[in-house]
């Protein structure tokens, strides 16, 4: 995500080489609808929540990795369905 996103005033915005970073903590992922949430510091260093839905800037090209508008990651293996 750190390629992906950046902490804009305590909120999570999509950005190129964002540089998210160390800057948000205690990110959780819900299934649906796909939303990451974070603790985002803003200006004055105040954490506040922010999220932002991930099929709005992730995918997952031909090769299983994942993408973004600021490059690609790993390569991701599908978890077995339980």
């Amino acid at each position: 995500m750190n390629k992906c996103l950046e902490n804009k005033d305590g909120k999570l915005k999509k950005k190129k080489n964002g540089n998210l970073g160390g800057e948000c903590g205690a990110c959780t992922v819900s299934d649906s609808p796909g939303r990451m949430e974070c603790a985002c510091p803003n200006k004055i260093g105040k954490n506040q929540m922010s999220s932002i839905l991930l099929n709005t800037f992730l995918d997952v090209d031909n090769q299983g990795r994942l993408k973004c508008s600021g490059g690609t990651g790993d390569i991701v293996n599908e978890r077995p369905r339980e």
